[in-house]
């Protein structure tokens, strides 16, 4: 994941710089093209933050059914991710909401917005230096989500005022359908 970023911050570095003076025309088919590596980046990045989270304490048959309804989630708009953290740890939704009021969550709904329209042949105006702005908060929320759950207070199985995976009842053992 980190790599993934750090590549993608270079190559939107690199797309501002060539796109720097040109008209807003010339810019929209480069930054239609990020606008999906945004969003595929954050897709990717929930995905594998909560991978790893199940893998590290719920039961081998547990985790891998957790991981196989995770490769369902798509158009990770805020509140689908918010859900998507909530089924698992509560008190770290409320705080991943507290960190995206605002600027995170309009950027990340933008992004994937602008994508889902394109995708479906309704493309509209971006420019560089707007995707690149949303970008950087969308990597800032995959910091944060990976950051809440890898503290070493996030040990999976131990409830944290929520649900624990791999206990009776547990939301692991339910489908992630909701974050679709």
């Amino acid at each position: 994941m980190a790599e993934d970023a750090l590549r993608l911050e270079r190559d939107f570095a690199r797309a501002q710089r060539a796109c720097a003076g040109l008209s807003r025309d010339l810019q929209e088919p480069i930054a239609q093209i990020m606008v999906i590596w945004a969003s595929g980046y954050l897709e990717s990045a929930c995905r594998d933050i909560v991978s790893r989270y199940v893998k590290r304490g719920a039961s081998p048959g547990v985790a891998n059914y957790v991981v196989d309804q995770l490769d369902r989630f798509r158009n990770p708009r805020m509140e689908r991710i918010l859900r998507l953290v909530r089924v698992f740890e509560p008190e770290k939704a409320a705080d991943l909401a507290e960190f995206s009021r605002g600027a995170v969550s309009t950027s990340v709904n933008t992004i994937v917005g602008v994508r889902n329209r394109l995708a479906h042949g309704r493309p509209e105006p971006v420019t560089v230096p707007e995707i690149s702005r949303h970008f950087r908060a969308v990597r800032g929320l995959a910091h944060h989500l990976d950051d809440l759950f890898t503290m070493k207070s996030a040990t999976p199985g131990v409830p944290t005022g929520g649900r624990g995976i791999g206990n009776r009842g547990d939301a692991a053992a339910a489908p992630v359908g909701g974050a679709r």
